[in-house]
């Protein structure tokens, strides 16, 4: 039996209240993120660990393509502020957002948020390697 606090995805039970947190590594430097609670970010975390070269955007923002199509689930936006972890659903893209530049961006749903050390891409101009995992 599935209560008030739980949901039913993917045949697993969710807690609504469980923390999602994700460890992002650029260059030796380890940042951590903590994920909404959906049905995106759960089939996201099946693709974890991974490695993926993500490509400079604007000088504001990192993304690469991934290698499944991630299902919608949670209301989109066309904003984003610094920190955000974006789905890009039109381009099957995950996206991390390091610099403001008020870009209205249709299809995004944000998954998560890295709340410090963002500034560390702003180091990497151009394409770099990131590894993403599960935090312990």
């Amino acid at each position: 039996m599935v209560n008030n606090n739980e949901s039913f995805q993917n045949n697993s039970i969710i807690k609504k209240d469980e923390k999602l947190e994700i460890n992002i590594e650029i260059g030796g430097t380890t940042l951590t993120a903590l994920l909404e609670n959906n049905e995106t970010t759960h089939d996201f975390l099946k693709l974890l660990p991974v490695t993926i070269t993500m490509k400079e955007l604007y000088e504001s923002e990192k993304y690469a393509e991934l290698s499944v199509q991630l299902p919608r689930a949670g209301a989109t936006r066309q904003g984003y502020e610094v920190g955000d972890i974006g789905y890009w659903a039109p381009g099957n893209c995950l996206v991390i957002y390091y610099r403001q530049t008020g870009e209205i961006i249709n299809g995004l749903q944000i998954i998560g948020k890295i709340n410090e050390n963002i500034d560390v891409f702003e180091k990497y101009k151009g394409s770099v390697e990131v590894r993403i995992t599960k935090s312990e």
